[in-house]
């Protein structure tokens, strides 16, 4: 989850570091304490701990199994190619 405030100073990142996301001609957005990307199935552990934890969604109307996570993550990675997300 990422919780953006009014504080917050998005800065481009591009000259001083270079990802494999910015080599693709992916952008990503970072700040001191936030980092946004696309998400891919390099990120499944880390979703599935808190999209399966019960606690953690107890006010989600179910938890999700290892399936569920690995649907939601295809789903938002063609989402990216559909609405051309974070692209330079």
């Amino acid at each position: 989850m990422f919780i953006l405030t009014a504080r917050t100073v998005v800065s481009y990142n591009v000259k001083n570091r270079r990802s494999h996301l910015e080599d693709r001609g992916y952008m990503k957005i970072e700040t001191s304490r936030l980092f946004l990307r696309e998400m891919n199935m390099r990120d499944f552990e880390a979703l599935y701990a808190v999209l399966a934890d019960a606690d953690i969604m107890q006010h989600y109307p179910y938890t999700f199994d290892e399936k569920r996570v690995r649907s939601w993550i295809e789903r938002n990675m063609e989402r990216y190619q559909v609405c051309d997300v974070l692209r330079m």
